[in-house]
């Protein structure tokens, strides 16, 4: 049975909207295991169930982790710069 009082004025709909200082409760890090994102405070990783350890957690603070395609372009860089060194030392002899 519908209420014949119902007043819109009383609901507060707003709190539905985003609100950009609500930005600090959002930040997201990346899961050790699996990639997947997980809240910084989080204990477990909502994608593949991996429980993050203390180390963990210290990890996610810090931005030590280099992403991956950082890491391959070093080793390409470095493999390049290894193989014109030998092949500049071939030249010599």
């Amino acid at each position: 049975m519908p209420r014949d009082d119902w007043n819109d004025e009383d609901e507060d709909w707003t709190d539905d909207i985003d609100d950009p200082s609500d930005e600090e409760d959002d930040q997201t890090a990346v899961c050790p295991e699996c990639g997947g994102h997980i809240f910084l405070g989080a204990d477990k990783c909502p994608a593949c169930g991996y429980w993050l350890s203390a180390a963990d957690h210290r990890a996610l603070g810090t931005d030590n982790s280099q992403p991956r395609f950082i890491r391959i372009a070093t080793a390409i860089i470095l493999a390049l710069f290894l193989i014109g060194l030998l092949i500049a030392g071939i030249r010599l002899f």
